[in-house]
Formats: structure tokens, C-alpha cells, sequence
């Protein structure tokens, strides 16, 4: 959670609203944040996307550190092909859309290297708008885990 609650205390993102969707209650990591940053925070804990009502411009951030010794970035995670599906952009890992390229290419993923956080917020700041509603139902006809395993396999 480190890099997430960085990046939201960058003096650009001072007015904006982040909604946290955890698992389990982030209470411990959001203890000691400064006033002003925790009562930017909303927490959804423990719902499923499809519980939650997202808007235009939202942007979900998917941080995923596989650690120093890892030779690989992770993969696009089930949560941002759910995302995809409903026109919510997310930014990754560096690396990590080699499964799914044609995401990239219709804007619902771009890569990132999360240990550079100003670049990171210089991508944030652009005109994250909702994608097209072509964009979204073409990412819904791509997210077909068996046309992915089927790619994968004649790779």
C-alpha cells in the first residue's frame, strides 16, 4: 500500500477523491495518515466490483510488486479485466500486459514503472476519460480466457 498512499499524497492529487477496495479492513496502514489525505479516502471492504458504482474519469490503480528476485512482472490480474469490462482504465506493472496487448492498445491498460512516481503522476494527470463504449465492448469480446489460453498456446 506504500505506493499507492505516495502517489495520493503528491501535491497534484490534493482534491481528489480515492476510493480504496480491500479485501480486509486497511485500518492498521491508514492510522497514521494526515487528516487531510484520510478523509480523501473511502474504503470498500470486503464488496466485489460489481457492488460498487464507478464513474467517468475513475482510474484503478494496480501496483503489483513481485519483489527483487522475481524474473517476471506479474500478469494482468483478474481485477483489471473486471475493470476493463467496465470502462475503468488501469494502470500495471511495467511488463505485466504481455497477455493481453490488445487492452493496451484500446487504452484500458497502460504500463507503468511504479518505483518512478513522478513520471507515474505525469500519466495520471492526462485526460483519463471513460473509453469509448466501442472500446469497452471490445475489450469485453477480448476478455475470454479461452481465446487467451488459446493464444498463449500457439505462441
Amino acid at each position: 500500500m506504500g505506493t499507492f498512499l505516495d502517489l495520493a499524497q503528491m501535491p497534484q492529487f490534493k482534491n481528489i477523491k480515492i476510493l480504496l477496495v480491500t479485501p480486509s479492513d486497511p485500518k492498521e496502514y491508514l492510522a497514521n495518515l494526515e487528516k487531510d489525505l484520510a478523509g480523501r479516502i473511502i474504503c470498500e471492504v470486503g464488496k466485489s466490483i460489481s457492488q460498487i458504482d464507478f464513474c467517468a474519469g475513475d482510474l484503478h490503480l494496480y501496483p503489483a510488486n513481485p519483489g527483487a528476485n522475481s524474473r517476471f512482472a506479474e500478469g494482468v490480474s483478474i481485477n483489471v479485466l473486471e475493470m476493463a469490462c467496465l470502462g475503468v482504465p488501469s494502470l500495471i506493472t511495467k511488463g505485466g500486459a504481455e497477455t493481453w496487448p490488445e487492452l493496451v492498445d484500446l487504452g484500458m491498460i497502460t504500463e507503468v514503472d511504479w518505483s518512478n512516481l513522478e513520471a507515474v503522476a505525469k500519466i495520471i494527470e492526462q485526460d483519463f476519460t471513460r473509453p469509448s463504449i466501442t472500446a469497452i465492448e471490445q475489450s469485453r469480446a477480448i476478455i475470454d480466457v479461452g481465446k487467451n489460453i488459446d493464444f498463449l498456446l500457439r505462441k
